[in-house]
């Protein structure tokens, strides 16, 4: 569908985009393709999902159908089709409809499989729901108790090493605030669990990144499992609005162009690594590939006072590449510190990262009397306390400085996987008399915590970083951080 105002001397006029190529069984090739069509609802763009063949992978495609091939019964149509064949040859057509762009929808990554020649349903086949938002938008307003928001998109299918991930991107993708999670699914159609509390990779100025999103992930030919993503440099995030068309200085294509335009997002290749004895993926920062060399590329995270075969040492090596932690800077190196204890308002800092790094506006007033608005971990306590992670003490203080104890630590992870439903009292002897007895079963039921040799948990003891590293580690394979419904939703 052409643009009604389009200018035809910068533009094609045609919202074609969001191509997706793979080979069918009958030797031709497939394209998955986004383009605008005539919306049914008034206001309200419309996309749909149409399937192209071409004898070559470069092209040209072509699609001789009359009408889209994918367009939901969602107003605002489908968009960011993703083709994957499995390792049997089956083809897979993957897809988000639009959810948050109309109504109170919410979005769903779907999947259906193709005929063997990729040019329509297979026999038998269902469309089905592999992920969808916790929470629906809410005509001016955005959740901010996840880090997806209220946008999940950009599904991407790949199979390594016996498991099938699928990758995502979540929040606003126009913002730094765009990033990217996977999930861990039985099969190429599901079902489909996430796996992390955490975005695999997210907004870092230090990189380079800027709201990394629009993932696709691949297995090399060295058998390494690859994401290529796109980001914003990262003092350029988003696009150009102005009306007058008179570019502002960061706004300019490139450094020597005239031409006032979007601030493009560039190519970035990293391998993801598995970490922990359940295998949880990280993606390092570090791109093989990045749009600028003179981007200043930090050392490959590692720790001084900390080497493999120590006890949690891959937990926290886990916790290092995705960004929850990075330790101390010594003129020798970096230091961890493993049996350090964590201090209350540290654990508030590696909650709130856990989390994603949620957008949060703290408070102008404390509501903790000995946690000033200065305080350097602030926001992150007073978000803890926004999300009902933490109340604080009975005196109205948070004691940001003290060691948390265990028993803490085990109340902080419970309302942080939303205070699931649970019965079981079965925790540890010495932990009956606890206040949080319930929720120091319920991390033990999970598997977050094994308690010591001699069947002890000691609630009283303080959490040192190591301990903490294998804690987090494990409620991540849990279920989403704050993914409970919001009120109103």
């Amino acid at each position: 569908m052409r643009q009604g105002s389009c200018n035809t001397s910068v533009s094609g006029c045609y919202d074609i985009w969001a191509p997706s190529v793979e080979k069918a069984a009958n030797g031709k090739y497939v394209m998955a393709y986004a383009a605008r069509t005539t919306s049914t609802v008034n206001g309200v763009n419309r996309f749909c999902i149409g399937l192209a063949q071409g004898d070559k992978p470069t092209g040209p495609f072509f699609d001789t159908s009359s009408t889209p091939f994918v367009c939901s019964d969602d107003p605002a149509g489908a968009i960011d089709p993703d083709l994957y064949k499995d390792a049997d040859g089956k083809l897979y057509l993957y897809w988000k409809n639009e959810g948050n762009a109309s109504k109170a929808t919410k979005t769903n990554l779907w999947v259906r499989e193709l005929n063997s020649s990729g040019t329509g349903w297979a026999a038998g086949s269902t469309q089905r729901s592999l992920l969808e938002t916790s929470v629906m938008k809410k005509t001016g307003t955005w959740d901010t108790k996840t880090w997806e928001e209220t946008v999940i998109e950009n599904p991407s299918m790949v199979q390594w090493q016996g498991k099938h991930y699928l990758f995502y991107s979540g929040s606003q993708y126009s913002t730094l605030d765009y990033r990217i999670g996977y999930a861990e699914c039985d099969s190429a159609t599901g079902p489909c669990r996430r796996v992390s509390h955490t975005p695999v990779l997210s907004n870092d100025a230090t990189w380079g990144l800027g709201g990394p999103g629009g993932s696709n992930a691949f297995v090399d030919a060295s058998g390494q499992l690859r994401l290529a993503t796109a980001a914003w440099r990262f003092e350029r995030a988003g696009y150009e609005t102005r009306a007058d068309g008179n570019c502002q200085a960061e706004a300019v294509f490139f450094e020597n162009s005239t031409v006032c335009t979007s601030n493009q997002r560039f190519l970035h290749i990293g391998t993801l690594q598995k970490f922990g004895p359940n295998g949880l993926l990280a993606a390092p920062k570090k791109s093989e590939f990045a749009w600028s060399a003179s981007v200043k590329q930090p050392a490959p995270v590692s720790f001084i006072d900390f080497k493999a075969g120590d006890t949690f040492y891959n937990e926290t090596m886990w916790l290092a590449h995705t960004g929850v932690t990075a330790g101390w800077s010594i003129p020798a190196g970096r230091q961890y510190r493993p049996l350090a204890n964590v201090e209350r308002g540290a654990m508030a800092a590696f909650m709130y990262r856990l989390a994603g790094s949620p957008k949060f506006t703290p408070p102008a007033q404390s509501p903790f009397s000995d946690v000033p608005t200065n305080h350097v971990f602030y926001k992150e306590i007073t978000w803890l306390k926004s999300v009902g992670i933490t109340t604080g003490y009975r005196d109205g203080t948070f004691r940001p400085e003290d060691a948390i104890n265990r028993e803490s630590m085990a109340a902080f992870m419970y309302r942080a996987a939303g205070s699931p439903s649970t019965t079981s009292t079965s925790g540890f002897p010495d932990t009956r008399t606890s206040e949080f007895q319930t929720e120091i079963a319920w991390i033990k039921d999970q598997g977050v915590t094994n308690g010591y040799a001699d069947g002890t948990f000691r609630p009283g003891d303080p959490v040192t970083r190591d301990v903490m590293a294998a804690f987090m580690y494990r409620l991540t394979q849990k279920s989403p951080l704050m993914a409970k419904p919001w009120s109103g939703a």
